[in-house]
């Protein structure tokens, strides 16, 4: 009984907020771990564009990172912010990586393994938010972030990668409730000031 309350408690939730996504982070205490979960929501990126990341396709003086042939979709320049770039930079002077950017924990010329990364920001979130995630709810949250700030459709498009702008379209129920919230608080005011002058 005990236990079915608690699944129900723990309801993946649809979007976090930019604060949750990096209570998870801050979870995170190893640094490559932080590093991984950072880009992956910073660059809105699929959980296998971070665990196949190569080194070379890190342009910190561009501040953007390559991502090459993901998922049916065109290769792409992802733009990174300097507190990610930043942190892979302490990363990489820790780890020195060649060949892939986050290798596996026993051979440097593995991947680092998806599902591993997936149970690690599942048991960080837990311990941090009391709420089951995962690695594509970040992905998804930062593309829901993006839109609510004002960027266009057709640019999220291509920052996600997206092979076809439909995909993309999914987001825009989530503008479409900002917007509600939008004209609840200003369309009032506005409808009142009308009111007044007739």
């Amino acid at each position: 009984m005990h236990h079915r309350h608690n699944k129900k408690k723990m309801k993946i939730p649809q979007v976090l907020t930019a604060g949750e996504c990096g209570q998870i982070c801050w979870e995170l205490r190893n640094i490559k771990h932080r590093a991984m979960v950072m880009l992956m929501y910073d660059g809105a990126l699929r959980l296998s564009e971070v665990c196949n990341m190569q080194v070379k396709h890190v342009d910190g003086k561009l501040s953007q990172v390559f991502i090459e042939q993901s998922k049916g979709a065109k290769d792409r320049y992802v733009p990174i912010q300097p507190g990610t770039l930043n942190l892979l930079r302490d990363y990489w002077k820790k780890y020195r990586p060649h060949g892939f950017l986050f290798w596996s924990e026993s051979q440097y010329m593995v991947p680092y393994a998806s599902r591993t990364l997936q149970y690690l920001v599942g048991k960080a979130a837990v311990k941090a938010l009391h709420k089951h995630v995962n690695c594509h709810l970040l992905r998804h949250s930062r593309a829901t972030h993006l839109l609510n700030a004002g960027m266009s459709i057709y640019d999220l498009s291509t920052f996600l990668g997206h092979a076809n702008i439909e995909t993309t379209t999914v987001y825009l129920h989530t503008a479409t409730e900002r917007l509600r919230g939008q004209l609840e608080i200003y369309g009032a005011r506005v409808t009142e000031q009308m009111a007044a002058v007739l």
